[in-house]
């Protein structure tokens, strides 16, 4: 009897050594898997960031292109008055446009190289040379005749991991309805 007592105990033992190895097993899995779907959804976050940022400068694209027009006005000029506003659109012309200018004498600055980046000045998207690279580029093309200006924003970045540029583009159409 007391010789299958320890035979049955020897059988136990090692049966709880293989329950020990699949359980940890089995908490490993559980773990690789959770981690990779947690940097799953932080990878996404930093995309929906990215997105936001580039819809707001592209807004901002177009506002700066409105208040221009809107400014034109408010000095008894008619709205697509150059300078400021720029005088020959017709071809699609790409312009570099930034909130800070003064654009009361002077037109926007035509983009040479539109991949030039946007600079974070103290939370403020500028070309300026002051402040930290960022991965957003921005430019304005200005099309259109008469009484009506076809204003594009583009902004193009690069999301992080990948090989390819992302863009956002903005179109409105600013009227000259205001003209005095």
């Amino acid at each position: 009897m007391r010789k299958m007592i320890l035979k049955n105990k020897k059988s136990n033992s090692g049966f709880m050594m293989i329950e020990a190895v699949f359980s940890i097993f089995i908490v490993g899995a559980v773990l690789v898997t959770f981690l990779a779907v947690m940097g799953n959804v932080y990878t996404q976050e930093f995309g929906k960031r990215d997105y936001v940022i580039a819809t707001n400068l592209a807004q901002e694209g177009i506002e700066i292109m409105r208040n221009i027009r809107d400014n034109n006005w408010k000095s008894g000029k008619d709205a697509f008055t150059n300078p400021p506003f720029p005088a020959n659109v017709s071809g699609g012309t790409n312009y570099c446009v930034d909130y800070n200018d003064n654009y009361s004498n002077n037109a926007p600055t035509i983009c040479a190289d539109t991949t030039t980046k946007l600079k974070n000045n103290n939370g403020f998207y500028r070309y300026s040379a002051s402040g930290t690279n960022t991965k957003f580029s921005r430019y304005v093309r200005i099309s259109g005749s008469g009484d009506k200006r076809i204003i594009t924003s583009i902004v193009t970045w690069r999301p992080s991991g990948a090989t390819g540029d992302t863009s956002i583009t903005m179109t409105d159409t600013l009227y000259a309805w205001g003209d005095p």
